[in-house]
């Protein structure tokens, strides 16, 4: 079985469109990895928006006394407050 012979040598434009391509390729990874990067932090931005709003939610002042043993509150909207219903 005889041995084939080495591929003849590019020709020059041949040559320069490999490596043309070659950095279109390379481009193309970067420009990639710039887009996944932003949409990755762009998401971990959201989450601590959105955490963030979950606590300043949370630490909001609570009904104490009355209205929080009450369990249940109604709202006066002529003075913006809310009430527990009176006890019997």
């Amino acid at each position: 079985m005889a041995i084939p012979p080495p591929p003849a040598p590019m020709l020059m434009r041949q040559r320069k469109r490999y490596f043309q391509q070659i950095e279109y390729n390379e481009t193309i990874q970067r420009m990639l990895y710039e887009v996944n990067t932003a949409k990755e932090k762009e998401a971990e931005r959201l989450a601590d928006m959105k955490e963030q709003k979950q606590q300043i939610i949370a630490n909001k002042l609570k009904p104490k006394g009355i209205a929080l043993n009450a369990g249940s509150l109604r709202f006066n909207k002529k003075r913006h407050v809310y009430s527990a219903p009176a006890f019997s």
